[in-house]
């Protein structure tokens, strides 16, 4: 029963409930996503007009509402941008198989504004579940993970198993700073809760995963993509303690990560410090509707 837990909502990132962080959409304060506030209280329709009759400066291109997702603070993870995909060459507890990340589009569904994209890996352990993430959390500025949800299979005994998972985290973690601080941010950390629900034929089960950890920023490094061409990528680390009450684990990871703005995730690794072995590993093999730069 290990590989849940670990492998996906390490991997995965999970969700946060945006309640609980006090970031709920807001209905009434007319608050741009891109950083400007208007004091006047309106609720611009389509014309952004004051009900006192004048009419705001700020000429932002409103269609029903302030609180519309524009772009990402981030290009390093370009989620904002449509119809992207990412393929992968990967090792997944061992077996070689393959990988794709795919845009899906503009989201609201987890209770603050933000956008979503589908993850899959193949094979025996596998998973196929599309991701939330948004601009906001409460360390600022970045790209947070507010919350995941598709099927998961994998064997347990030599028996096959499927099931349907969510997650919420709480909080969101910021697994990248804003564009403006990346390489200058260092490090940051984390310590938030995981509640998982689980759906196998009829029957939820729920639990709750507990993770701290800390980012460290490694700096830029010149990177050959396959497809052809060399960039700077954002390197970055990931050590954690993973606790599951629950089901008697715990676990000590370390991941390494490339990020290349304009493309997003290049190559990551995860291990088990316990044992120093791969559990996950996968780096890009081709992408389309993204455009690399330095």
């Amino acid at each position: 029963m290990r590989a849940l837990p670990l492998l996906l909502i390490t991997l995965l990132g999970c969700t946060t409930n945006p309640y609980d962080q006090g970031k709920p959409v807001d209905d009434t304060g007319d608050t741009d996503v891109e950083g400007d506030t208007d004091t006047d209280t309106d609720t611009d329709t389509d014309t952004d007009t004051d009900a006192d009759g004048d009419t705001d400066a700020d000429s932002d291109a409103d269609s029903d509402s302030d609180a519309d997702v524009d772009t990402c603070p981030s290009g390093y993870d370009p989620v904002d941008q449509n119809g992207w995909s990412r393929s992968y060459s990967v090792v997944y507890q061992g077996e070689a198989t393959t990988g794709e990340q795919s845009g899906i589009g503009a989201s609201s569904g987890w209770g603050v504004d933000g956008f979503e994209y589908r993850d899959m890996i193949g094979g025996a352990n596998a998973f196929d579940v599309d991701i939330f993430v948004s601009c906001e959390g409460n360390e600022g500025d970045g790209m947070y993970v507010y919350g995941w949800e598709g099927s998961v299979s994998y064997s347990m005994m030599g028996m096959p198993v499927a099931m349907d998972v969510t997650a919420q985290d709480n909080p969101a973690r910021l697994y990248l700073p804003s564009e403006s601080e990346t390489g200058n941010r260092g490090s940051w950390s984390y310590d938030y809760t995981v509640t998982v629900e689980t759906d196998s034929h009829g029957k939820t089960k729920q639990y709750a995963i507990a993770f701290a950890g800390t980012y460290q920023e490694i700096g830029f490094e010149s990177y050959s993509l396959p497809t052809g061409g060399t960039y700077q990528a954002y390197k970055l680390t990931n050590s954690y303690h993973m606790s599951n009450t629950a089901l008697g684990e715990e676990m000590d990871g370390y991941a390494e990560q490339y990020w290349i703005k304009g493309l997003g995730l290049v190559e990551e690794t995860h291990y088990d410090l316990a044992t120093s072995d791969i559990y996950l590993s996968r780096e890009l093999t081709n992408y389309s509707g993204l455009t690399p730069t330095d």
